[in-house]
């Protein structure tokens, strides 16, 4: 059973234990034996009741973090290095659930004539969750970052708009902005990627179970925005939000190219210093624990601290 809800929303319960044997089917169909066997596996351990928070601020007070107060459903990889005498030994990871019911209502998957209308909004949590597994490492590894600080995350045209002008207006050396841009400019074009082939395989789950679900981008050739900062020698640019990121990639295409991300993600003016840490982390071990497991250990190292 790969498809696994632990959460305490009465509807999503019920949708899901409708829709099980279905949704194990389809995962199974597009992913294939070895695939759904890893996940099935992972699952089991990670996902658990204390793994699902509908206070954001509170996953954040047991992170030991500051973050974005953000009121949207959301599927956040906790991540927690572990070092050694000989530098960085493996990375311990985990799956938390944000997932208030009023997120689940205001959601854009949420259709209430639907009898999956909470349903949908959790499948495509879920699948970030799938492709967390998967890939080796998890591409968001390299994009959270910024997130988990509260800092500046491009996410659409409005988003680099503001930050090109910050670039214009910052007193920093020219080499220090350029870096700044190459970095924000990588974690967006991850970010791109991971979330386009997130939301088609949520496309194919749930056309799988028996109902019509779309996006109105796939399959389309977008433009772009471009700008040029004051003093650069190059450009920047990103995709409108119109925009098929796998434009000519059959959807089972795209699950295999997301899972081997590092070959398939093309990232424009990539950060030299994310470029190799990402080629560094090839061979690192990756340890799934479960959300309690995962807590207690920062707990323990935020008291090693001090």
């Amino acid at each position: 059973m790969v498809f696994r809800y632990a959460g305490k929303i009465e509807q999503l319960t019920d949708e899901v234990r409708t829709m099980q044997n279905r949704l194990n089917n389809s995962y199974f169909r597009i992913l294939g034996n070895e695939r759904y066997e890893k996940v099935d596996e992972i699952s089991k351990k990670v996902l658990t009741p204390n793994g699902v928070y509908e206070d954001i601020s509170k996953l954040y007070r047991d992170l030991g973090i500051e973050g974005p107060n953000f009121q949207n459903p959301m599927h956040i990889l906790g991540n927690h290095p572990c070092f050694n005498e000989a530098g960085l030994e493996k990375i311990l990871l985990t799956s938390f659930f944000h997932l208030p019911e009023k997120s689940l209502i205001n959601s854009p998957y949420n259709n209430p004539q639907s009898k999956i209308s909470y349903l949908a909004t959790y499948i495509h949590e879920f699948n970030h969750f799938v492709f967390d597994v998967l890939q080796e490492p998890p591409a968001i590894l390299f994009s959270q970052e910024s997130f988990m600080d509260d800092g500046f995350v491009v996410r659409n045209e409005e988003d680099f708009s503001k930050f090109i002008d910050m670039i214009n207006q910052s007193d920093e050396e020219l080499a220090i902005k350029r870096e700044w841009a190459d970095n924000v400019m990588s974690e967006f074009y991850i970010d791109f990627y991971q979330e386009a082939g997130t939301r088609i395989l949520d496309t194919m789950v749930i056309n799988s179970i028996g109902y019509k679900f779309s996006h109105d981008w796939r399959r389309k050739k977008g433009e772009h925005l471009t700008y040029t900062p004051q003093g650069f020698s190059k450009s920047y640019s990103i995709p409108l939000t119109d925009t098929d990121a796998f434009l000519g990639v059959s959807d089972l295409d795209v699950v295999d190219r997301v899972v081997d991300w590092q070959n398939n993600f093309y990232i424009p003016h990539s950060d030299p210093e994310i470029s190799q840490l990402i080629k560094e982390s090839k061979n690192v071990p990756l340890e799934f624990i479960s959300p309690e497991e995962f807590l207690k250990v920062r707990r323990e190292s935020r008291v090693s601290e001090y």
